[in-house]
């Protein structure tokens, strides 16, 4: 008998809509017109998908049409907004027809677009790696902040001091170099261990 497929969905692959692209697109323009378009997707420079998308913005709402297995799909997605967290202007924010959660992105999974937690099941690419592959990988990342820091210090014209004080840039070099040097020799090691 074949095994049940037990991969989970990673959200990092899986296509998705954000209020920062349909924002950059021009579509999200207070008291204007309908204004419709396509959205595409593609890999390598070759299209994959594409679907149409509708944004009303005197109602407030998205409409998304595309098909699955050759079955057409409409799926209308309601826009609200938010005061901002800076306290100056409003957030636009898509409310999930099924969990009736906001957020800035939408994910496609399981033939609608919805917010990630409706997605049973599915994950971030990085809540599948081990406990030691998480170890090794902020280690690299630690590593590779502080030669960042190091070649930031060293470029010509670098200003590490101004009237008589540190920049905050320098300052925040090396914060970086020092958060570096708390890895001992052992924990480099450990990344070539396999």
């Amino acid at each position: 008998m074949a095994r049940l497929y037990t991969s989970p969905i990673l959200l990092n692959e899986v296509k998705t809509i954000s209020i920062t692209q349909l924002k950059k697109w021009g579509y999200l323009q207070a008291d204007s017109k309908p204004k419709s378009g396509n959205i595409t997707w593609s890999r390598n420079g070759i299209e994959t998908s594409s679907i149409g998308i509708t944004v009303d913005m005197q109602q407030n709402c998205i409409e998304l049409t595309y098909t699955v297995n050759g079955e057409p799909r409409r799926c209308v997605i309601a826009l609200v907004n938010a005061p901002a967290n800076i306290g100056n202007g409003l957030l636009w924010l898509f409310e999930c027809p099924e969990t009736g959660k906001r957020c800035r992105k939408l994910y496609y999974a399981n033939t609608y677009f919805l917010h990630r937690e409706a997605h049973r099941g599915a994950m971030y690419e990085s809540q599948t790696y081990s406990s030691n592959t998480r170890a090794k990988i902020k280690i690299l990342e630690q590593f590779h902040t502080s030669w960042k820091a190091q070649e930031t210090i060293n470029q010509p014209h670098f200003k590490s001091w101004y009237a008589g004080q540190p920049t905050k840039r320098y300052k925040r070099a090396m914060n970086h170099l020092k958060a570096a040097a708390g890895y001992s020799p052992e924990d480099y090691d450990r990344l070539f261990i396999l």
